[in-house]
């Protein structure tokens, strides 16, 4: 999944999976230091599992998102709606997906 922003995004750490408590692999973590302004792109594949993180990302930076390769499914059209009763605006177009979180309005889950 190919993402790219109007606004800032994340940016991909270096370092590898981070363990939980038992030792075991947990899922990759998107590391954010402050202090400066952050832009880029990220490149995911286009597996459901990759596509829902990064839609709820989204909520993380006020903006107009643009997510590529993002499979239609019932899981991301369900999340899609998530987002619009938070105040989102989602939009498909085939693989595309822009997400608008300009006017956010609450970021508790409905």
């Amino acid at each position: 999944m190919d993402v790219g922003a109007l606004q800032p995004l994340l940016h991909a750490p270096s370092t590898p999976s981070l363990s939980d408590s038992t030792g075991q692999a947990t899922m990759d973590a998107l590391v954010i230091r402050g202090g400066r302004k952050l832009s880029g792109r990220v490149e995911v594949s286009g597996a459901k599992n990759a596509a829902l993180p990064v839609m709820a990302a989204t909520l993380l930076t006020p903006g107009v998102h643009t997510l590529r390769n993002v499979p239609l499914l019932s899981d991301t059209r369900t999340m899609a709606r998530v987002l619009e009763q938070l105040g989102a605006r989602v939009e498909f177009r085939g693989h595309a997906c822009k997400i608008d979180t300009s006017n956010i309005k609450s970021f508790e889950a409905p």
